[in-house]
């Protein structure tokens, strides 16, 4: 599948990329401090679109950054609300395992991230120093 491994960092090992997700989901395998999560994936024929990560439950740390759910999108294909509709799409499935909110965490300065996550019905709870990046990040919590 094109362009997969800009997304999962795979190292060129496609098969080793698709079993993390399913490894993680089921708690195996992950580094210290992770959480369980599902991955999924949009693609446009054999071409990977953006990746969006459903993370299930949050950790003391994903709730000052990262939250439930991250996502990516193709650099080439972005401005065509295809993030928007990611979004919406992994919300459905937040519903489906039984979250009845999600926060989701971006930059501060990441406007076309800010304006995803309130198009999709984001609430901004504050904006929080981050050490580690050195960044102000607004933290949004989602009904779903």
């Amino acid at each position: 599948m094109a362009g997969w491994d800009r997304f999962g960092r795979g190292g060129g090992d496609l098969g080793g990329w698709l079993r993390r997700p399913r490894d993680y989901a089921a708690e195996r395998g992950q580094p210290a401090g992770l959480v369980p999560e599902t991955f999924y994936c949009s693609a446009a024929g054999d071409t990977l679109v953006g990746v969006i990560r459903l993370r299930h439950r949050l950790s003391p740390a994903l709730e000052e950054y990262g939250g439930h759910i991250g996502y990516d999108i193709r650099p080439s294909l972005r401005g065509r609300g295809l993030g928007t509709r990611q979004l919406a799409l992994c919300l459905e499935q937040a519903r489906a395992r039984g979250l009845a909110r999600v926060l989701v965490t971006c930059d501060d300065d990441n406007l076309v991230s800010v304006r995803v996550i309130e198009k999709n019905g984001g609430v901004l709870a504050d904006k929080r120093f981050h050490a580690p990046t050195g960044k102000l990040v607004r933290r949004y919590w989602i009904e779903v």
